[in-house]
């Protein structure tokens, strides 16, 4: 058999399986499986939002499966408009707060700890509003955890005190990853079928790629799992090479166009402040 032909036939062996894998995910996951289909339909990302937080958004606002009605899509056309600041929203949202107005809005919010001889406190950054001193309940902190570290995106109130903005609820987007039960939901798979699961969940339709393509795509993952792995991926600009990394995951960082530094990789010796 050829090369071109056994590259064929592995591209209809994912194709078969296609064909029963979206029952077997839905049956498997419930809830947590997420129709990506419908994410370019919803043209969320042209809010500037991560795929994983659009996607979130979907489940939220118009939950289920298959092609987005024209109905939803005005739905969540009115919610992004109303919860999702775009790049020149800054002052008009603070303006907002100024004006003793609760303002909800979907942004990634951090928690940094201050220890000063004249300042000890907390206070939560929101960095798409420009507000780094907002202030924030320990109730809320240690209800999450994950604001101390790498942060959370989710819908965050705020309104204004006397002594500035305050955040009053969170609601987080991020779910705990339950690896005991994705290690009994992998036993319900084939290999085949497991591998175009997890393409699937990177945003790429496995039915286009053969099974070489497919593992090969995956090879971008490996540095998220593997200590001390380094990648190097050369093609033209726009091909898609950051596409998995600014989509997949909260915990991924991606440093664009070379600007990075001894200061912004490990830590800022002059602030103190680790680096990503």
């Amino acid at each position: 058999m050829s090369e071109d032909t056994n590259r064929n036939g592995s591209r209809c062996e994912a194709q078969v399986l296609a064909g029963d894998l979206e029952a077997k995910i839905v049956k498997t996951f419930g809830e947590m499986a997420i129709d990506k289909r419908r994410l370019p339909m919803s043209q969320l990302q042209k809010r500037g939002i991560p795929a994983y937080v659009a996607e979130w958004v979907l489940e939220t606002v118009i939950p289920g499966s298959g092609p987005i009605t024209p109905e939803e899509a005005d739905k969540v056309k009115d919610w992004a408009a109303r919860n999702i600041p775009g790049p020149g929203d800054q002052n008009s949202i603070k303006s907002r707060l100024l004006r003793g107005e609760t303002v909800r809005v979907l942004n990634p919010l951090q928690v940094e700890v201050i220890l000063r001889r004249n300042r000890q406190e907390q206070v939560a950054k929101l960095g798409l509003l420009g507000i780094d001193d907002a202030l924030i309940t320990d109730e809320l902190v240690k209800r999450h955890p994950n604001l101390l570290k790498e942060g959370m995106w989710g819908v965050v109130e705020l309104v204004n005190t006397s002594e500035g903005p305050a955040v009053t609820q969170f609601r987080p987007m991020q779910a705990t990853v339950n690896l005991s039960m994705v290690k009994e939901a992998r036993s319900q798979f084939t290999v085949e079928e497991w591998r175009a699961l997890m393409v699937l969940s990177m945003g790429y339709n496995p039915e286009a790629y053969t099974c070489e393509q497919q593992l090969l795509l995956l090879c971008r993952l490996v540095p998220l799992v593997q200590k001390n792995m380094t990648l190097i991926e050369l093609a033209p600009k726009g091909t898609g090479k950051s596409y998995v990394f600014e989509n997949v995951s909260p915990k991924v960082r991606l440093v664009s166009g070379g600007n990075i530094s001894p200061a912004v990789l490990f830590v800022n010796n002059s602030s103190g402040q680790w680096g990503i």
